[in-house]
C-alpha cells in the first residue's frame, strides 16, 4: 500500500477530552494527568462529542495570570474561575481534519502552518481523535538529519532565578509567550520549570492557591536537566526529547544556556528536512512491520 493511502484515522490517537459543561478545574486535572498522562491540549466537547473548542496551557496560563476572563475574575474570584464552565473559556479550533485525509497531506498542513497538532472528526463532525508532535517525533528517532542543534534552537529565552516565585514565573511565561523557563544564577543553569510544573503544583494545592503562587521556583523546579551541546545534530535532540519523554531540552555550553528545542521545534525541523511525504512513508513502514509481527505472533 502506498504511504499517501496512510489515513488520519489509522494513525489517530485519543484526544483528552471534558464536557462543554465541565469547570474549568476539570481541564487543569487532565492537563496534569496521572504519571505521564497528562495533555497539554484539552478539546472540548459539546452534546454527541462535536468539538465546541479547545483549552490549551498556556489559555490556562493566561486565566491564571489575569489575562483573560479578567471581568469574570473580579467578579467570582480565582477560586470562582475554576469552578465556571470549560466553555466560556475555550477557544474556536481551526485545524479540524476529516478521518479520511491522508497522513501526507496532513504533515504538509502541519508543516505550512507551523502546528504542533490536528483534531480527526468523522462525517458526522464528532472527535474521533488527535495527531500530535508528541505521537510523531518517536517515528523520527535514530537518524541524523545533518544540521546542527544551533542552527535550529529557541535563542530568545525568557530565564528566572531559583527565588523568584511561581507568580513572576507565571508572568514571564505569558509576556514572552514560553511554556519552559530555564532557572538560572551567574547566568549558570540551575533547572527549569515549566507550564505542567505550574499547574501541577496548583491542582495539588488547590486550596491554598495565593501561598502556592507566592513559592519560589526552586521548590517546583526540575533540577536533572535534560541537554543537548549546540553541535550536536538534530537528530541527538529528538532522541532525548523521546527518551527522556520531556516536552523540550535545554542547549548547553558547560553549564551556561545557549537555547532551547520544544517536541513542536524539532518535529518541524526535521520533517521540513525530510518532506512531509519521505515521513508519511516512515511512519507507514513502521505501521506495516508492526501489523506483520502481530501476524506472526497470532
Amino acid at each position: 500500500m502506498n504511504s499517501v493511502s496512510l489515513k488520519l484515522r489509522e494513525v489517530a490517537e485519543v484526544a483528552t477530552t471534558v464536557k462543554w459543561n465541565e469547570p474549568l478545574l476539570k481541564v487543569l486535572e487532565a492537563m496534569v494527568g496521572e504519571g505521564d498522562e497528562g495533555s497539554y491540549r484539552v478539546v472540548v466537547l459539546g452534546p454527541h462529542n462535536v468539538v465546541e473548542g479547545i483549552i490549551t496551557g498556556k489559555v490556562v496560563l493566561e486565566i491564571l495570570a489575569g489575562w483573560r476572563a479578567s471581568a469574570l475574575r473580579l467578579k467570582v474570584g480565582l477560586k470562582g474561575l475554576l469552578k465556571e464552565p470549560a466553555h466560556v473559556f475555550a477557544n474556536e479550533v481551526h485545524n479540524v481534519l476529516p478521518h479520511w485525509l491522508s497522513l501526507m497531506q496532513t504533515i504538509k498542513y502541519m508543516l505550512e502552518n507551523k502546528l504542533g497538532y490536528v483534531l480527526v472528526v468523522d462525517e458526522h463532525t464528532k472527535l474521533t481523535g488527535i495527531v500530535e508532535e508528541k505521537t510523531l517525533l518517536p517515528y523520527l528517532v535514530g537518524r541524523r538529519y545533518g544540521i546542527i542543534v544551533k542552527k535550529v534552537m529557541k535563542r530568545d529565552l525568557s530565564m528566572i532565578s531559583p527565588d523568584e516565585s511561581l507568580k513572576n514565573a507565571l508572568i514571564k511565561m505569558v509576556t514572552r509567550m514560553r511554556r519552559h523557563l530555564p532557572v538560572v544564577r551567574d547566568r549558570k543553569v540551575k533547572g527549569i520549570v515549566t507550564a505542567t510544573d505550574i499547574l501541577s503544583t496548583i491542582v495539588d494545592n488547590i486550596d491554598n492557591l495565593n501561598e502556592v503562587l507566592n513559592l519560589s521556583v526552586r521548590k517546583v523546579m526540575e533540577s536533572d536537566v535534560t541537554y543537548v551541546a549546540p553541535e550536536d545534530d538534530l537528530g541527538v535532540a529528538i532522541e532525548k526529547l523521546v527518551k527522556e519523554d520531556v516536552s523540550s531540552v535545554l542547549v548547553l555550553s558547560g553549564d551556561y544556556v545557549e537555547g532551547i528545542i520544544t517536541r513542536l521545534d524539532a518535529f518541524l525541523a526535521a520533517a521540513n528536512i525530510l518532506g512531509a511525504s519521505k515521513v508519511s512513508s516512515i511512519i507507514k513502514e513502521s505501521f506495516s512491520r508492526s501489523a506483520d509481527s502481530c501476524a506472526l505472533t497470532r
